[in-house]
């Protein structure tokens, strides 16, 4: 529900310069209502809302052919996303089918959650990695330092 009231996300841009395709700078900006949306969660807040609701969440989890320890899979899901990258300045994409893949090979053989992350651009990464790392902080998870 509450991400679709953001609004559409504009196309992907990608430019060229002497025959380098590269991600095009403003593209990052599609991103920037959701990373804000993160931004403004309260941490602490999320903390204690997934503790309270932690054996719900359990059940839910056994339900649908998980462990029923949902807290493994999300100390994983944010350890996944806090090794994501920061990459400043020019990040070059080939063509790939129809899309766009990364040039360097380690961009490329990250995860797709990785990738969706960090399709977000540099600052929005920064900001949403800093949102895991304080609800992190109060459910006592540890996690990566960089």
């Amino acid at each position: 529900g509450e991400l679709k009231a953001i609004g559409p996300v504009p196309p992907f841009k990608v430019r060229s310069v002497k025959g380098t395709l590269s991600i095009d700078p403003s593209s990052y900006h599609r991103y920037d209502r959701y990373a804000q949306a993160v931004s403004a969660l309260d941490a602490q807040g999320a903390a204690r809302l997934y503790e309270t609701l932690t054996p719900r969440i359990n059940e839910a989890d056994l339900n649908f052919g998980g462990s029923g320890q949902f807290g493994a899979e999300m100390q994983r899901a944010i350890d996944e996303l806090l090794k994501v990258p920061v990459v400043e300045g020019e990040v070059a994409v080939r063509m790939s089918g129809i899309g766009y893949a990364y040039a360097d090979p380690r961009l490329e053989g990250l995860s797709p959650p990785q990738k969706q992350l960090l399709r977000m651009g540099p600052e929005n990464v920064k900001v949403i990695q800093a949102k895991l790392r304080e609800i992190a902080s109060f459910l006592q998870l540890s996690v990566p330092n960089r």
